[in-house]
């Protein structure tokens, strides 16, 4: 997980509430936090890396960004917890299931030719909506230019990923989790997710807001034109997806709010 100045107080206590409370009780928390934040955050995390032992805060000077801070911690756990063999990601803002861990990590151990495992999501904030995503490997790549594969904070990846020496690219404005997926996908490792909700995702005014400029729209336009140019799978009707999302980056709110509800 990685904290930053825009996070708030009472979800980031949600969040780790949840994550201290799952079925599954043999896991670490990896935390980073990325840059200046309010005071209360800063106390809030010390107070949970006092009191539960499994909990590890790093604290980056400066802002560095999501890919940063994610990698910072990947390289922090494959060098001194070896023995962990799965990497799950969390955000900040949302709430696992109680069970997510423990669900996740028994589809992984029973499937080892599994790389990379999402799971289903339940929004909410502005729309109260679950989430469900492609679940065999073959049709995630198959609409992955049409369809994200996964919802970020709800996968989970194998350690092999990462000691084969993938990072979440650093380069992409706020498009490191696409960029990523793209890359995974292109040098073959197996993609998977679960109908099972693991996740309660939280969507409110600032996520679109993030998600709606033309710096992020170009960014993922150009992650998506480069594997379709690699991949060379479906070349048109990949562009034209490609255009699409190029175009919904860049409408306005209220409109992208009413797209929202009708494509996802």
């Amino acid at each position: 997980m990685s904290v930053y100045h825009k996070d708030k107080l009472l979800p980031l206590y949600c969040s780790l509430w949840s994550l201290v409370h799952q079925s599954s009780k043999n896991h670490f928390i990896f935390i980073n936090i990325d840059g200046q934040v309010n005071i209360d955050i800063v106390n809030l995390l010390n107070h949970f890396e006092k009191k539960y032992d499994y909990i590890k805060v790093n604290h980056s000077v400066k802002n560095i960004g999501l890919a940063a801070s994610l990698n910072i911690l990947i390289e922090y756990t494959l060098k001194n917890f070896t023995d962990i063999e799965f990497l799950f990601r969390m955000d900040a803002d949302d709430i696992c299931k109680l069970n997510r861990i423990e669900k996740q990590k028994e589809f992984l151990i029973s499937n080892p030719c599994v790389d990379v495992l999402g799971g289903s999501c339940k929004e909410f904030g502005i729309f109260n909506k679950v989430i469900v995503k492609h679940d065999l490997d073959y049709l995630i790549k198959r609409n992955i230019i049409k369809t994200t594969p996964f919802i970020h904070p709800s996968v989970v990846f194998r350690k092999r990923v990462f000691l084969n020496g993938i990072r979440y690219p650093e380069r992409t404005h706020l498009s490191e989790d696409l960029s990523l997926w793209l890359s995974l996908s292109l040098s073959g490792y197996i993609f998977h997710n679960i109908p099972d909700v693991v996740l309660y995702y939280r969507l409110n005014d600032n996520t679109l807001n993030r998600r709606m400029s033309f710096s992020k729209a170009r960014s993922e336009f150009t992650e998506r034109f480069n594997y379709v140019c690699r991949s060379r799978d479906s070349l048109l009707l990949n562009l034209f997806y490609c255009t699409v999302h190029f175009a919904i980056r860049l409408l306005p709110i209220p409109l992208c709010k009413i797209l929202y509800r009708m494509l996802r």
